[in-house]
């Protein structure tokens, strides 16, 4: 069986982000090279809501909202599938851009989950933004108050209880 603290092979970490910026930096180019000239002129998500493939409850909420916020939605849409996948793979930004790069996928393919009902699509694409999240960043989010990092990586490999002395993994307050 494999062990519990046998890390990740960063080939896979990185094979992961490398298919999210190609899933979202391709979704934006098509709209771009597209011959609609909606997605340029602002106005794509004025009449999107109701001519969906399926949509849900909260669609007809999106689709009554005034239209500079619709505008505002197409300049978020370009934002998050043309600059925001950068976020996730350019060499030496700091972990931190990282991460709010994959908060944003996070939460656009949450909004679009609420907004509509394409199957699947957002939920295999919010998956791999997952891989942009580090197990410190996940600690920190869990747990903010019960532990440290120190103590979590210290348990994980296996020197907290094994050798006797406890590690505590809550602080007091």
């Amino acid at each position: 069986s494999i062990p519990t603290s046998t890390p990740v092979p960063m080939i896979v970490v990185w094979t992961m982000r490398w298919y999210l910026f190609r899933i979202m930096l391709g979704a934006g180019l098509i709209k771009m090279k597209s011959n609609d000239k909606k997605w340029r002129d602002l106005t794509a998500m004025d009449g999107f809501y109701e001519t969906q493939p399926v949509p849900n409850p909260f669609s007809k909420y999106f689709h009554a909202a005034p239209k500079p916020w619709h505008k505002f939605e197409v300049l978020s849409n370009h934002f998050v599938e043309l600059i925001a996948p950068w976020l996730l793979i350019i060499p030496g930004l700091p972990r931190a851009m990282r991460i709010v790069g994959g908060i944003i996928q996070l939460i656009f393919q949450g909004v679009l989950i609420s907004s509509g009902n394409l199957s699947f699509l957002n939920w295999l694409t919010a998956v791999p933004a997952l891989w942009c999240l580090d197990d410190a960043f996940l600690m920190k989010l869990y747990y903010p108050f019960k532990t440290s990092v120190d103590a979590v990586a210290a348990y994980s490999i296996g020197i907290g209880p094994s050798i006797g002395r406890r590690i505590p993994l809550a602080r007091k307050i």
